[in-house]
């Protein structure tokens, strides 16, 4: 079988599912570690609106582009859980597109 060359943004899907409704509440609501994974936020929620949160459904990863705390490490995360999360909109939010070339675990080990 002979291997062919993608680009990652066509095998990606951004997503951009708002908590618009309030399905979703505080305990929804996650940060991403420097370790990869899904943590509590950090954040001070006090008064702060929840409907411009984005949904990260079971196996979508979420994205942080700002890493000037982090020094030179990516701050990703796979949801690699059946429970949906909420992150900021300041936060990318992607899903796999071609499953049938790309598996989501894999992505996220590379």
């Amino acid at each position: 079988m002979a291997s062919t060359k993608y680009k990652l943004g066509a095998l990606i899907r951004l997503c951009d599912e708002r908590n618009s409704e309030l399905h979703y509440t505080l305990e929804d609501v996650k940060g991403i570690s420097i370790q990869k994974v899904f943590i509590e936020t950090k954040a001070d929620m006090t008064g702060v609106s929840l409907k411009p949160y984005i949904l990260v459904k079971p196996d979508y990863f979420a994205y942080v582009t700002v890493t000037s705390r982090n020094g030179e490490k990516i701050t990703l995360a796979h949801n690699d859980t059946e429970n949906t999360y909420i992150v900021s909109s300041s936060y990318v939010v992607f899903e796999v597109a071609r499953m049938d070339i790309l598996l989501s675990d894999y992505l996220f080990m590379y």
